[in-house]
């Protein structure tokens, strides 16, 4: 199935002009496992140049600017397991599930197969009371329109670790937002071997004395700014929408450099893409992007916005959420 969305709008209901040919998104499925892994060496690299430069020439200023950049860093990592969960990291599927675990998720505290349990039944049942995504959100705070001073407190609060209990929850349930998604998919051996793990960590850092670098340089930008980024590309993903059309049940964001730099990157933003044709890696969103722009009906329909802060404005102007709260 191309197009993951309500129950009601199934890939039937569109016009064939509205879809894309198979033979081109079977090409644009194609997976390059190693530009996969330099993405995932290149994510690394950016946050070790970051920790470097910040001890090298402390000030105040520098280092939260080193805090948002690797947060933003950590949510590219959170990226990559959205695409490991997919199995569109690596063609192998064992070494695509060792890598999206031990080098993605485990480091922010999840599972790739917590992750994937949740995700699946998202693309199945979007933005429905079976989707554990949207019903986890069924609170006030994802209530639309909300007034721009709503909008800036509850981000300021989250900013100050506001969604630290959240953050712990889902750490214990292994990165599965919602409890009814639970199923029994963590073995005896997975669990220790994830225990085995945090235990090496720790026993490296105690070793190299590298506690203060790990609570300054990786938990805080954890507990902090990149809460807010999972706040605000939530919110873009799938609300403030009119949910009228498959077009319009998820969002594309056309990113700002503030965005690129220090919100979302690996492509994320071409959400709707996505949700229509969830095989074609990140690396390939791009091009997709412009082969369905070519679409009259995705040219005409899709919700489209530039920049996250103008999704933050439209979710401030009268854009109702008629599936929360």
């Amino acid at each position: 199935m191309d197009i993951a969305s309500k129950d009601h709008h199934t890939p039937t209901e569109l016009f064939d002009s509205e879809r894309l040919k198979p033979a081109v998104i079977k090409q644009l499925s194609r997976l390059n496992p190693w530009l996969s892994l330099g993405h995932v060496a290149l994510e690394y690299g950016f946050i070790i140049s970051a920790i470097v430069l910040c001890n090298l020439y402390w000030h105040p200023l520098l280092y939260v600017v080193c805090v948002m950049w690797i947060a933003a860093r950590q949510h590219a990592l959170a990226i990559l397991v959205h695409e490991a969960s997919h199995y569109r990291l690596l063609k192998h599927k064992p070494a695509n599930d060792f890598i999206g675990e031990a080098l993605l998720a485990f480091p922010i505290f999840v599972t790739l197969r917590g992750y994937r349990l949740s995700h699946r039944a998202h693309h199945r049942h979007m933005n429905t009371e079976h989707d554990p995504d949207w019903v986890s959100k069924e609170t006030p705070d994802w209530v639309f329109p909300k007034s721009r001073g709503a909008l800036f407190f509850m981000l300021a609060k989250i900013a100050f670790g506001a969604n630290l209990g959240w953050m712990i929850k889902l750490i214990l349930k292994g990165g599965q937002p919602q409890a009814a998604t639970q199923t029994k998919s963590a073995t005896r051996s997975f669990v220790a071997g994830r225990m085995l793990y945090y235990v090496a960590v720790m026993a490296l850092l105690t070793y190299f004395g590298g506690w203060t670098d790990f609570l300054l340089f990786w938990i805080v930008p954890m507990v902090t700014w990149l809460q807010v980024i999972f706040r605000i590309r939530s919110i873009a993903e799938h609300f403030g929408l009119e949910y009228d059309h498959t077009f319009t049940e998820a969002r594309t964001t056309y990113p700002s450099l503030f965005d690129r730099l220090f919100i979302a990157s690996k492509n994320v933003w071409y959400h709707l893409d996505h949700h229509l044709y969830p095989s074609v890696p990140f690396y390939n969103l791009p091009l997709l992007h412009t082969k369905l722009m070519e679409l009259t009906g995705f040219q005409e329909r899709a919700h489209i916005t530039k920049s996250y802060l103008g999704v933050l404005r439209e979710c401030s102007a009268g854009v109702i959420n008629v599936g929360s709260g």
